[in-house]
């Protein structure tokens, strides 16, 4: 009779009272494969059986091994098979993991049935009351709401838990906190209506879309990680597309998995490769559980809880795990005010298949995730997938501790010197930059070999010192300022001993991101972070997940072949809205690859990729390769027969050779022979070129012009010496002698100029002479002889012949009285002036050009950048560019967008501003000290 495995009769009764029983058997075994051993706890699957109906799961709860081939099982049928009386036969198979898994034993002969009294506690003064077992078979321990909860080792679960991580997506996708791998049509984006975010992937073969905290949530031995997912995926499951969702990333980690319609648990890790069965070429394998599997409740309705998970409506998940010596893993929901458990794993002895060797994961510090993929396109759908993160928190349990000050304290300080020639750039001095090491060398001592592991660490800021002094060691006052994710250009990183960051400060900062504090300096300062941060998810640096792996898109609001260049003409792109910081500002770095998308008008660029070479906060040229950016940016150098009195910004003519006509500009130049330039015009200023002889412009600023006669030039620093020959221009014109256009010729090449004396002219040309200096449009040349009132040889061809009207004016010989003084003697009334531009002409000889690869580097070159020649559209830009009008989306969404790689390692920049928020000036001789000492603490994971 059906249920007759449930009870027992009492005699004599023995049609009448019944005594209920819990059934067992004891299953004798043979024929075992030696290579398996049993798992006290797991299921296994009898086939084979005459009678089909006695083909059932069995759990088998105790083991006596007699040899090494038979035995003894304790076992519970499956709950259908006790109920109807079937029962194993003689010369079944026993397979593990499903009716279709390895064969593990034989059975041998019929079972013996065992019957267990299932007695009831009952109350001392008052019987009717008794202990009452839960469905999972546990007893309620007075929890009137439900069934206590323990965390992973062992402890009960209070409200103590500890706070890392809480990811509320709410009002955004959070892009400053996550990372996103996009690959082809996949796509993350925020669905402000229903405060989540929508991942998704179109149909093309390996779309992928992933959502990753930056944050590794720390993981400490002999304590718990409770991970709390909210997700709901688009569907109840295609083929051809896998989502997952947990904490993991592309290495290891836990995750629940919908791979087509199979919902699953998976065990993610990375080890040595070999140590564990079916791993890649990496080391990483999977333990794959589907839910059939599920050892605690398969959530389908015939489990303890009754629930049928539906993964097409919003649930929560959650996943903890203790790590250490392979420990207990455990997967599970929350549903009806229950936390409910759906599989456990302990990878402790061995784990489930006796071969566990280490602990459960490499590194247990783990980010939160979602990610989806389109596997196999060729399924026919036609289909856009999706899931949605709904959020996400992250808890340390079992006890009380201080993430913050559980790093190694680390240390780094420098000197730091500003003065006149320091880049001043958006309104402060560029101090340094400090960031994170991508990966962490480690030596693997079983083979000698470094090996690069992801660095994934937490830096912790706790206290910066910081003193500026002048030249005269007397106290500078000013503001620091501290920034995150600047635009910065030529970053040269290198590591600071004894950390796993680094420092630079040699790059060129382009522009501000978001301002993280500021703070008056005066004197010997001492800045506590601990007043600004105290959270690991917010207060500390880290590298972003996903580093190798991740990618955004920006738009472009204007796009032209037409930006004017020394070199001619080149592409100019600007971007729209940053995806992360919501502001006009580029999200790619300087160098950085991104690929033109298809919206476009100008087809040819389509899907094609280039390096962004950053002009400012939103403009960017473009190049074809990186070593022709490279090569721009590399400075050449002249050696010259004198340096003396050149600066920063004059001008650089090639009188000669094959780079006549071709223009720089001074970077830097000694004292004695050497120039740096910057801003060439052409490819011919290079190594080897014939030219030599050049042409420096040097334009100072005038404060005053005073006297009749001898005239008296105060400037900033000139740089002129006593015997050079300068103009003067300004708003009281002191030029002398100038022979206007009229019937004047200037024959180009042959460096005549000749004047029909005829002609109306302020002066003749007689009154100039040999060995002085002319302008001539914007050039200045020698002469070297007056032959009439009608003709002047040059030293030097006239290379630029100007047109319409222009003047010929005689640059005065000077005598330097001052660094920013100098006087002249005219033949005319000097006219007092405020302002204006005193501009002289040197020439030098040229002995050798070469390169150097110290910084600062050339930003001002582009001749190699890319020109557009052929574009069939020549600009393209969003409606109102030009104007404070254009709409937010078309900021948004822009003419088309670039696909790149975001910054793998995000910077803090420290920048330094004097009280007066004034550059040092020119000719004052001050000069800044700022004294650097940072302290942090520094969590390697």
């Amino acid at each position: 009779m059906a249920g007759e495995r449930k009870y027992t009769r009492i005699p004599p009764e023995s049609t009448g009272d019944r005594v209920y029983m819990i059934h067992t058997a004891e299953l004798r075994y043979d024929n075992k494969d030696v290579s398996k051993n049993w798992v006290v706890g797991n299921r296994y699957y009898l086939t084979g059986g005459a009678n089909s109906n006695n083909d059932f799961s069995i759990h088998i709860h105790g083991v006596v091994e007699e040899t090494a081939t038979s035995g003894v099982l304790a076992v519970h049928y499956q709950a259908t098979a006790k109920h109807n009386g079937y029962t194993p036969e003689d010369n079944q198979s026993i397979r593990e993991g499903s009716v279709s898994g390895d064969i593990v034993a034989t059975v041998n002969g019929a079972p013996y049935d065992v019957y267990i009294p299932a007695q009831n506690i009952m109350g001392w003064d008052n019987p009717e009351y008794g202990w009452n077992i839960d469905r999972f078979g546990a007893g309620n321990v007075r929890f009137s709401e439900g069934p206590a909860e323990v965390t992973t080792f062992g402890s009960l679960r209070t409200s103590q838990a500890q706070l890392l991580g809480q990811y509320n997506f709410d009002k955004s996708a959070l892009l400053t906190e996550f990372a996103n791998t996009l690959v082809g049509s996949g796509d993350v984006q925020h669905d402000a209506a229903n405060g989540y975010v929508i991942e998704s992937v179109g149909t093309d073969q390996d779309a992928t879309a992933t959502h990753t905290s930056n944050v590794y949530h720390p993981s400490l031995p002999g304590y718990g990680t409770l991970y709390i997912i909210g997700n709901k995926v688009g569907d109840e499951g295609q083929a051809g597309v896998v989502r997952n969702w947990g904490c993991f990333d592309s290495t290891e980690g836990f995750m629940f998995r919908l791979d087509g319609t199979t919902l699953s648990v998976v065990h993610r890790r990375t080890f040595a490769v070999d140590l564990y069965p079916n791993d890649d070429v990496n080391g990483k394998s999977e333990g794959i559980i589907p839910q059939s599997m599920w050892n605690k409740d398969r959530l389908d309705g015939t489990g303890p809880s009754g629930m049928n998970l539906n993964v097409s409506k919003a649930n929560t998940y959650w996943i903890d795990y203790q790590n250490l010596g392979g420990g207990a893993i455990r997967w599970g929901v929350f549903y009806n005010g229950e936390r409910l458990i759906c599989h456990e794993m302990d990878m402790g002895n061995g784990g489930p298949l006796d071969i566990w060797s280490s602990n459960s994961l490499r590194n247990p510090n783990r980010p939160i995730c979602w990610s989806m993929k389109r596997t196999d396109s060729g399924q026919g759908d036609t289909e856009t997938r999706k899931q949605f993160p709904l959020g996400a928190t992250v808890l340390l349990e079992g006890g009380t501790v201080n993430l913050l000050e559980e790093g190694d304290l680390r240390h780094y300080e420098d000197d730091y010197d500003f003065n006149e020639d320091s880049t001043w750039t958006q309104g402060a001095y560029y101090i340094n930059s400090i960031r994170p090491k991508l990966t962490i060398p480690s030596i693997d001592f079983t083979t000698g070999t470094v090996v690069s592991q992801d660095n994934h660490s937490l830096y912790i800021p706790k206290t910066l010192q910081i003193w500026v002094t002048d030249q005269n060691n007397n106290d500078v006052s000013g503001e620091l300022r501290v920034f995150s994710r600047c635009i910065l250009q030529e970053e040269n990183y290198r590591d600071i001993t004894y950390t796993n960051l680094q420092e630079d400060n040699n790059g060129f900062h382009v522009s501000h991101g978001p301002e993280i504090f500021r703070h008056p300096i005066k004197g010997p300062t001492e800045i506590d972070f601990n007043k600004y941060f105290s959270t690991i998810q917010n207060g500390s640096l880290k590298v972003n997940a996903e580093a190798a792996t991740a990618s955004r898109s920006q738009a472009v609001l204007r796009l032209e072949n037409t930006y004017s260049t020394p070199s001619g003409n080149r592409v100019r792109l600007w971007v729209g809205r940053s995806p992360v910081l919501g502001e006009k500002k580029h999200f790619f770095e300087d160098k950085g690859l991104i690929t033109f998308n298809d919206e476009f008008a100008e087809t040819s660029i389509h899907n094609q990729s280039y390096y962004l070479k950053l002009r400012n906060g939103d403009e960017a040229l473009i190049y074809a390769n990186l070593a022709d950016l490279n090569d721009d940016r590399l400075v050449r150098t002249l050696t010259i027969n004198s340096a003396i009195g050149l600066d920063v910004g004059d001008d650089v003519e090639f009188l000669d050779g094959d780079a006549i006509g071709q223009t720089a500009e001074v970077q830097t130049a000694s004292s004695g022979t050497s120039v740096r330039l910057r801003a060439r015009s052409s490819a011919t200023i290079d190594v080897g070129t014939t030219t030599t002889l050049l042409s420096f412009h040097r334009n100072r600023t005038i404060s005053n012009i005073t006297g009749i006669g001898t005239i008296t030039v105060t400037s900033i620093k000139h740089g002129f010496l006593t015997g050079e020959y300068t103009t003067i221009s300004g708003t009281g014109n002191a030029n002398y002698d100038s022979v206007t256009q009229g019937g004047m010729q200037i024959t180009n090449g042959s460096a005549i100029i000749t004047h029909d004396a005829s002609s109306p002219a302020s002066t003749l040309l007689s009154d100039f002479s040999a060995g002085q200096f002319i302008q001539i449009g914007e050039e200045y040349f020698e002469i070297s002889s007056v032959d009439s009132d009608s003709q002047i040889t040059l030293a030097t061809p006239v290379t630029d012949e100007p047109s319409g009207t222009y003047t010929i004016a005689r640059a005065f010989s000077i005598t330097v009285t001052g660094t920013d003084t100098f006087t002249y003697s005219g033949t005319g009334d000097a006219v007092a002036a405020t302002g204006g531009t005193a501009t002289s002409h040197v020439a030098r000889t040229l002995s050798s050009i070469g390169t150097s690869t110290s910084y600062p580097k050339d930003y001002y070159t582009h001749i190699l950048a890319e020109t557009g020649s052929g574009w069939a559209t020549g600009t393209e830009e969003i409606t109102n560019f030009d104007t404070s009008n254009a709409t937010l989306q078309d900021e948004i969404l822009g003419i088309g967008k670039i696909k790149g790689n975001p910054p793998a390692s995000p910077a803090w920049t420290f920048m330094w501003r004097p009280i007066t928020g004034d550059p040092i000036s020119r000719g004052s001789g001050e000069t800044h000290n700022l004294k650097m000492s940072l302290h942090w603490k520094e969590r390697l994971q």
